[in-house]
């Protein structure tokens, strides 16, 4: 089966182009349609979306627990804009 990026010649069982990397069988163009690719990028990026969201959520939570180790009497509080506040108590 011969490459059709570098025309190098690959055995049938082949999946990939032994000198290039580039996929030989066509199965892996596009088998889906137009609207199921979008559909399917539209889900990776609510995902990654969604990962923002924890991982900033995530960082609050460790900047407040790191503002309370200073081994003071301290509890949290959440304010009206939902953002996580130390409160010391001495």
């Amino acid at each position: 089966m011969q490459c059709l990026r570098c025309q190098q010649e690959n055995p049938s069982h082949a999946k990939f182009c032994l000198e290039c990397g580039a996929p030989l069988c066509d199965a892996t163009a596009t088998d889906g349609s137009y609207a199921d690719l979008r559909a399917e990028i539209e889900a990776v990026r609510r995902s990654l979306g969604e990962s923002l969201e924890q991982q900033t959520a995530t960082a609050e939570i460790v900047r407040v627990i790191s503002e309370l180790a200073d081994g003071y009497s301290a509890g949290v509080r959440r304010h009206h804009s939902e953002r996580l506040t130390a409160v010391r108590r001495w």
